[in-house]
């Protein structure tokens, strides 16, 4: 059966629902949200352990630099609908954002079904259907219109939103449906790849120290021999490799047989810090070198697990440590080397790395430069920010100048 519309809105997360939310229609006019799933924005719920930190706190400018390469094509969304913006947004319906650590922003019941729910009562003050179990198997323009076929019915439409996320947590329905389609329309897609995971480490050592985490610390990675890029920030131990926020903003980065060297000490200068070590061992030389380093707020079993590497006693006396050992445990605190054997999956990973190409849409409305009334939001696009709420605010921001320009063209029909 075919059914004419005003607007197709393909995908019902935070980027989909709140596109519909801001659409400014015509009282004749209907717009419908179609999602494959039984109910919406699975993702959304299981953000944050469920707590959904949904943006930062920061400039414009601050928010650019926390999506990689790709950071400029969003400042006239960002612009438009900046994190002050979504904050306002959800306060003024009743619910509150307040900053956690690291500038992160929650809603202040730390539910992500509280942001859900607000959606998804936009959506309906506008009038607009939303239909669960409707998957999209095809998409194909048609003169001058959509055809969007579904397993239940074939939909027209002048503008169609795609907003199907990308393909990271595939369990909550993020498939990456929307890169064929996109192909057939003429659209370069990066391909997409895991980001926002943790890295997998070759022959690792520290399983057993599985939750242990340094705060902030400086690394590096290398790539053919050669140091190729440099990051710092929170890193924790798991069963299988790195994670913590650090390095899982730094993952976007990363390859398999990269090498990643941690500098768990923060030593700027290695020269002065092979001194500063010397003078160190000096100061302590009546003392045990592992209880010693443990003023270097290294944990226990951390420096306990790098002496049996080393095979060196943490009893040994500090003026006892002779050059070889000293020169294994300056290298280890500055520059210890990883090998990454893989990163984590899709079925692990926060978010999706690649996707429909930026180039191919306008930043100031996100419509295909390739065909007329079509739309990409959100995760679907190749942009990938660091975690602390910066790719859900790029979804809300994106969604917000689609909405902008499907209203002024609505307008005029």
């Amino acid at each position: 059966m075919l059914h004419v519309v005003d607007c197709i809105i393909i995908g019902a997360g935070p980027s989909g629902l709140f596109c519909g939310s801001q659409i400014q229609k015509k009282p004749h006019q209907h717009t419908i949200i179609l999602e494959k799933q039984e109910a919406p924005a699975k993702k959304l719920l299981i953000s944050g352990s469920g707590q959904c930190n949904i943006t930062h706190t920061g400039t414009i400018e601050d928010f650019l630099l926390k999506y990689g390469p790709n950071g400029r094509f969003l400042k006239p969304a960002l612009h438009h609908f900046s994190n002050q913006d979504l904050i306002v947004f959800f306060q003024t319906r009743n619910l509150s954002l307040v900053v956690h650590e690291n500038g992160k922003y929650f809603p202040n019941t730390m539910k992500a079904r509280d942001i859900l729910n607000i959606l998804l009562s936009e959506v309906k003050k506008q009038g607009i259907q939303l239909q669960c179990l409707e998957r999209v198997q095809k998409l194909e323009w048609s003169a001058d219109h959509w055809k969007v076929h579904t397993q239940n019915n074939i939909l027209q439409s002048k503008i169609v939103v795609v907003a199907t996320g990308g393909k990271s947590y595939p369990s909550t329905g993020s498939t990456g449906d929307a890169y064929s389609w996109a192909q057939e329309m003429g659209h370069t897609i990066v391909p997409p790849c895991p980001g926002l995971t943790p890295l997998l480490i070759q022959d690792y050592p520290f399983a057993e120290l599985a939750g242990i985490s340094f705060s902030n610390i400086p690394f590096s990675l290398w790539r053919d021999a050669k140091k190729c890029k440099t990051g710092q920030g929170d890193v924790l131990f798991t069963h299988q490799g790195l994670s913590g926020p650090g390095i899982l903003d730094f993952s976007r980065y990363v390859r398999a047989q990269d090498e990643i060297k941690l500098n768990f000490v923060k030593a700027k200068d290695f020269a002065a810090f092979n001194q500063e070590f010397l003078d160190f061992l000096d100061a302590h030389r009546n003392k045990t070198l592992g209880n010693s380093l443990r003023e270097l707020e290294l944990p226990r079993q951390f420096i306990r697990t790098l002496f049996e590497q080393y095979k060196i006693s943490t009893d040994l006396p500090c003026c006892q440590c002779n050059k070889i050992q000293r020169k294994q445990l300056i290298h280890a605190l500055t520059e210890y080397s990883m090998v990454v054997q893989d990163l984590g999956g899709f079925e692990i990973a926060m978010v999706t790395q690649g996707g429909v190409a930026l180039a191919d849409i306008n930043p100031k409305t996100m419509e295909s430069l390739k065909q007329p009334g079509l739309y990409f939001i959100g995760e679907v696009l190749d942009i990938d920010g660091d975690t602390g709420g910066y790719n859900l605010q790029a979804a809300f921001s994106t969604a917000k100048l689609a909405a902008m320009a499907i209203s002024k063209s609505l307008m005029q029909q």
